[in-house]
């Protein structure tokens, strides 16, 4: 991954148990400035996506608004889009 090419970074994740995901966290490089857009999706549908500047390197979130309720077993792809690389 390039210093200077957007790029979209993302996990499959499944659930455990029932709740809500208020953020999403990860870990901002130097090379990833700018403003970050972070998204979920379940079943290919978009269904949570928020964006922001978190303005420093290390573990970082962008809290989700309103959270995202998740049941046991339920299924997403969670992705951070880095404008300017990662």
């Amino acid at each position: 991954i390039g210093p200077t090419y957007a790029v979209e970074t993302a996990q499959r994740v499944t659930f455990n148990c029932a709740g809500t995901v208020s953020a999403i966290w990860w870990y901002r490089t130097a090379a990833d400035t700018g403003t970050n857009t972070v998204s979920m999706w379940k079943s290919g549908a978009l269904v949570a996506s928020a964006a922001g500047d978190p303005g420093t390197t290390g573990w970082v979130k962008i809290a989700l608004t309103p959270p995202v309720a998740v049941a046991a077993g339920d299924q997403f792809v969670v992705g951070v889009h880095h404008p300017n690389g990662a």
